[in-house]
């Protein structure tokens, strides 16, 4: 595991915090933007105090082109509260984007310009982009890790545009960038990690990077969700089971074994993830017990008719009655 300086230490002196927002805008070019609105909902008083340094001039550092507005830490909130505070709050303001950062300080969640949530693996197809565009302007070769459950979008895409891409468990995550010397790694649970970022906050610079992918062109948030979404999605939890382990099985069993639907491809690391992407037509499922009696499923498909029959015919036999 990597040794990171704890952002508690860097809030408490003043000095090292202007030298993190160096670091953080360092890494970003933000040299050409267009003025953007921000809502920030911290989570944490160490993320408080760091945005403004950030993102502002509270550090006095130069002046960028963005409209902070931040919101105040309250206790006793949950997760789900602060989002729904903040998706109003995005459109009360007209603002172009909201950020929420929870007390994992490697977390944080994006709403796009309407207050609705921007999928994970968009930010992670946002932030590989422009690390793999300053690998290629340094003559670099880079690296990606992303999670089994990402969008097929993420490699297909950093791929295309020059960079070595590694699937990873999510628990393995760390272990794996550390591994393949990658720069980045992204957990569709909304987790950043970054090679060259020597501090324990590295969310906040995932948000700088999908600020400046934001503020270089002229399309709204929502509109970048959509072009790097291509593919059909859907992510849904069932308890309908008496057993978690047992439904998997069933999944396991018409798939793999029987390969009901044709030879795929298996992955355990998460789960049970089963894969047809390297045919037509195109799919995938993970089947995650993430609890005795509850299954998390996750389906991509090419389109949304081949991502409902998959889900379909995979909720049937993850909610059968065992005889």
């Amino acid at each position: 595991m990597r040794e990171r300086v704890e952002m508690s230490a860097v809030v408490d002196d003043g000095p090292e915090l202007v030298r993190y927002a160096e670091a953080l805008r360092s890494l970003v070019d933000r040299s050409v933007s267009r003025p953007l609105r921000v809502v920030v909902s911290p989570g944490a008083e160490v993320v408080a105090a760091t945005v403004p340094t950030v993102l502002g001039t509270a550090g006095g550092l130069p002046e960028l082109p963005v409209d902070l507005v931040v919101l105040p830490v309250r206790a006793g909130v949950t997760p789900g509260e602060r989002l729904d505070d903040l998706r109003a709050v995005v459109v009360e303001h007209d603002a172009d984007a909201g950020l929420v950062f929870g007390a994992d300080p490697e977390r944080c969640a994006v709403v796009d310009e309407h207050g609705d949530p921007v999928h994970p693996s968009v930010v992670t197809v946002l932030v590989g982009l422009r690390e793999t565009a300053r690998a290629r302007a340094a003559e670099r070769d880079l690296t990606v890790v992303h999670d089994t459950a990402a969008s097929r979008a993420v490699p297909d895409l950093l791929t295309a545009a020059g960079a070595h891409v590694v699937p990873a468990g999510s628990a393995d995550l760390e272990d794996a960038l550390l591994e393949h010397d990658a720069a980045f790694a992204a957990s569709s649970d909304g987790r950043y990690l970054f090679r060259d970022l020597p501090y324990a906050d590295t969310a906040l610079l995932a948000a700088c990077h999908v600020l400046a992918a934001l503020g270089e062109q002229d399309h709204p948030l929502s509109v970048l969700g959509e072009i790097y979404r291509p593919y059909a999605r859907t992510e849904l939890a069932s308890a309908a089971h008496p057993s978690s382990d047992a439904a998997t099985a069933r999944v396991a069993d018409a798939y793999v074994t029987r390969q009901g639907a044709g030879p795929v491809d298996v992955d355990e690391r998460d789960g049970l993830l089963v894969s047809h992407w390297a045919d037509h037509p195109q799919w995938w499922f993970l089947v995650e017990p993430s609890g005795p009696q509850e299954v998390r499923l996750v389906v991509e498909a090419a389109d949304d008719d081949i991502m409902d029959k998959v889900r379909d015919d995979v909720l049937a036999l993850i909610e059968q009655e065992q005889a």
